[in-house]
């Protein structure tokens, strides 16, 4: 394995794959050696991202608004056309049935992130030697792919967001403080989106006339592919955060030694990949096992059902709360004394009534919550009672029914006999 640098004019012939990460703002020159190392074969493993969390170029700790301005987004243009790959770098995927929980403080509640994804096995391309082990794949502020209209290429997905998915703009995604708001306005398109895939067949190049460095190098110009000389293979993964360690490994000491374990099959998707591409399949089935493991699907739907409903009460919470206090600063404005401290009557009643406004509101965040715990419970409740009661009850009454058959088969043999 080697590096190399952002402003190569050629790639060795001995390099077999190619790993791209996080790619801004490359010169002309580096773009037209990627374009001639996959026309000559090369294998690519691209990772474009519309936000990159692990991006800091802008970032001042004195400046919050610079960090928030700065460009994290990544792209490979023009070389993902000709690759038959359209991608939109300024758009993120929010996800309402993936989005993860997390916590803005340690004293906060958890808050559905739906710009943090967690990927089940059921989001992950089957047919793909790659991908069709693994259980769990973690992503943060991902992007989206399609196949480009008129593509001589065949794209295939890879990774597949829900159908409660929608393109978001990710400026909304800087100095985001409250992962809650991203949901104010959000409406599911029903479109299973492309974060990853897998690109293959024949590329023509983005640069049919040559080299478009204006500083040519010295000596007889190379030789310049029009077309792949081999069908390609290219993967590009619409997210660089999942190669972060905090997406899906865990760090913990243990008597003096740093200990690290996966939670999430971020680095096996990578390293499946990488194998893939260079040729080396045949061990691929060893890495990343699934577990095969059945979520309560009815359970997350309440509690999804149920954030909305709470997420909808505080806004209205907020919204009145904004309201009361626009009135008290109205009616503080046209009271005779300026300097007294007590309050007007009109000042006592309207506290009052926000107070008791506030109080039933409140009331109904409880009473929901406690609805979301009611059907959870009940449900709880009813699988309960199915794998407790019914099911060996089914099992007995079952038993009890063919040995009642072999008796009368037995009896009728032996009056027969």
């Amino acid at each position: 394995m080697r590096t190399l640098n952002a402003d190569v004019d050629h790639i060795d012939k001995d390099v077999d794959v190619l790993m791209l990460v996080h790619p801004k703002a490359l010169p002309p020159k580096t773009l037209y050696a990627v374009d001639q190392f996959v026309m000559r074969g090369g294998r690519i493993l691209l990772f474009v991202d519309p936000n990159a969390g692990g991006d800091t170029a802008g970032q001042d700790p004195s400046n919050p608004l610079a960090g928030a301005l700065a460009n994290h987004s990544s792209d490979l243009a023009p070389l993902l056309a000709s690759w038959g790959v359209d991608y939109d770098a300024s758009k993120v995927i929010g996800d309402l049935e993936r989005g993860l929980e997390v916590r803005t403080s340690m004293q906060s509640p958890p808050i559905r992130h739906i710009g943090i994804l967690g990927l089940a096995h059921g989001d992950m391309n089957q047919k793909d030697v790659v991908s069709a082990s693994l259980d769990k794949i973690n992503l943060a502020t991902a992007g989206s792919l399609a196949a480009r209209p008129g593509a001589t290429t065949k794209f295939e997905p890879l990774l597949l967001s829900s159908t409660s998915a929608e393109p978001l703009p990710a400026q909304r995604f800087n100095a985001l403080t409250d992962p809650a708001t991203l949901r104010d306005g959000f409406k599911p398109t029903g479109v299973r989106y492309a974060l990853a895939a897998r690109i293959t067949g024949p590329v023509n190049s983005a640069y049919p006339q040559g080299s478009p460095d204006q500083k040519a190098a010295p000596g007889p110009p190379a030789a310049s592919l029009a077309k792949s000389t081999a069908p390609a293979n290219i993967v590009v993964i619409a997210d660089t955060d999942l190669l972060m360690d905090y997406m899906w490994v865990q760090t913990r000491e243990v008597f003096g030694q740093r200990i690290t374990q996966a939670f999430a099959s971020n680095g096996d998707f990578v390293a499946n990949i990488l194998d893939n591409l260079s040729g080396t399949s045949a061990l691929i089935s060893v890495r990343g096992r699934a577990t095969f493991s059945r979520p309560f699907e009815r359970v997350e739907a309440l509690r999804r059902k149920a954030d909305d409903r709470l997420r909808g009460k505080a806004l209205e919470l907020q919204a009145e709360l904004q309201q009361t206090e626009v009135k008290l600063t109205d009616l503080q404005s046209k009271r005779n004394d300026q300097s007294s401290l007590m309050l007007s009557p009109e000042q006592e009643a309207e506290l009052k009534r926000f107070v008791a406004e506030k109080a039933r509101v409140r009331k109904e965040l409880r009473e929901t919550q406690r609805g979301l715990d009611v059907d959870i419970t009940r449900l709880n409740s009813w699988l309960k009672f199915v794998n407790i009661v019914l099911a060996p009850l089914c099992v007995a009454v079952a038993g009890v029914l063919i040995l009642s058959l072999r008796r009368r088969r037995r009896t009728a043999l032996a009056s027969a006999s």
